[in-house]
């Protein structure tokens, strides 16, 4: 080879590896320059699976779906003695473990490597139906319409309506409706749902969505419920519970339902 040819087979190499750094800065939204910097996040499940040899095993478990705060690096699926296959096309997204027979006990892992997105992925998914307005039981009606009433009338779209009615739902002291509305709801979930419920009096579309708060050198974390509103472009997150708006930088949503994920096994006893 001439000394032509190895000066060209170099310069296309370069031109590639280039084109390929700018792509993915691009499209998503990784650091390019030196100066630029990026937490890259590492996020493992555990599950043990017990089962006596009797019958095949199958094991689902929920894991992240689209990701629009996040790219996803890496995902791993491991597992000694278990197939695997990812339901892409199911909500939540679900890792399903099989084996034929499994006679004692054997661990799976789940393993996710993220960084954040310089900015945020566009909703490219269709805006969710209004909801009809509920047939609210008095004097629960009386509270909630009184309310709304109040919070549109301070309020310009559908982004600053949730803002004030956020801001006085986790905020009740001096207001016996919210006092009232609050009654019932114990649990973070409760909550979720329950201010859900709340906005559908006003026709916004809402969904509660489980997130994981991102922590460096944290062993153990719980999925916590949120609840995300769709103002006509796009998903907004919020906390009922805690008032905050917007979702923070270490918050990862794993997925997207009213009932908090859990496993599905058949065949055998799971646990963490």
């Amino acid at each position: 080879m001439s000394r032509w040819h190895v000066i060209i087979v170099a310069l296309l190499l370069t031109v590639l590896g280039v084109g390929t750094a700018v792509y993915k800065s691009a499209a998503f939204g990784l650091p390019f320059q030196p100066q630029q910097e990026a937490d890259v996040w590492t996020v493992e499940a555990r599950v043990m699976v017990q089962s006596d040899g009797s019958a095949p095993v199958r094991v689902e478990m929920p894991v992240p779906g689209n990701l629009p705060r996040f790219v996803r690096i890496q995902e791993d699926f491991i597992s000694a003695t278990f197939g695997v296959a990812v339901d892409d096309a199911s909500e939540p997204r679900r890792a399903i473990w099989t084996a034929r027979r499994l006679n004692g006990e054997a661990a799976l892992y789940y393993r996710v490597q993220l960084v954040e997105r310089l900015e945020e992925e566009r909703d490219a998914s269709r805006p969710p139906p209004y909801p009809e307005v509920p047939d609210y039981e008095e004097p629960f009606g009386a509270a909630i319409h009184g309310l709304l009433n109040e919070v549109r009338r301070q309020s310009a779209d559908i982004e600053s309506f949730a803002r004030q009615l956020l801001r006085r739902y986790a905020n009740p002291a001096g207001d016996d409706r919210i006092a009232l509305l609050r009654a019932n709801a114990e649990t973070p979930l409760d909550h979720a749902l329950n201010f859900g419920h709340i906005l559908a009096g006003a026709r916004i579309p809402s969904r509660v969505i489980w997130t994981l708060q991102l922590s460096g050198g944290m062993r153990s974390g719980q999925l916590e419920p949120w609840l995300q509103i769709h103002n006509g472009r796009r998903w907004i997150t919020l906390d009922p519970s805690s008032g905050t708006f917007g979702l923070p930088a270490d918050r990862l949503i794993w997925t997207v339902g009213d009932e908090q994920p859990r496993l599905a096994a058949e065949g055998a006893t799971v646990g963490s």
